[in-house]
């Protein structure tokens, strides 16, 4: 089951299952067993994740915060405003700097499609991880999870602890 992590991005109670709920469809539509959310916080150019699937703590702690283009597969998706994927994450360049991480949380292959609002306004990033390097990419198969995080998005607040309530 997704898990909600603490930090700067508010999320109402009534949403947290909605948000849960959207994020295990995604492992099923990709059938897959890692995924993340990130929301994007345009003040700070920042992505910040709040619910995962799959991960430990190590992976959670190094991708708490991704900046745009940082070599990430979220961090390109969120830049570019377009899906990502990563075929294997050892033959990419790009993900040099993050590679002992993603190694030691058993991915290779990796999709990031960005949550985008009205006007193509960022608002966030959904990835799904995949434990062996992929070359045939669903890239519509998250459509209508995005759609519905689209919508949920907004009611979001950056700025505040999540509350332990």
């Amino acid at each position: 089951m997704p898990k909600i992590i603490s930090g700067p991005v508010l999320i109402p109670r009534a949403l947290e299952n909605s948000i849960l709920s959207l994020l295990g469809q995604a492992l099923v539509k990709d059938d897959t067993g890692k995924c993340t959310f990130q929301v994007f916080d345009a003040d700070k150019n920042e992505l910040h994740l709040v619910a995962y699937e799959g991960f430990t703590e190590e992976f959670i702690s190094h991708f708490k915060v991704v900046r745009p283009f940082d070599g990430s597969c979220c961090g390109r998706a969120i830049g570019v405003g377009n899906t990502v994927t990563v075929n294997d994450v050892r033959m990419d360049a790009a993900f040099a700097p993050h590679l002992h991480i993603v190694e030691a949380a058993g991915y290779r292959a990796v999709k990031s499609v960005p949550i985008l609002g009205h006007s193509g306004k960022r608002l966030g990033v959904i990835s799904t991880h995949f434990i062996r390097p992929k070359s045939s990419w669903n890239l519509d198969s998250l459509a209508g999870v995005t759609r519905e995080l689209a919508l949920i998005l907004p009611k979001l607040s950056i700025g505040h602890q999540v509350s332990s309530l």
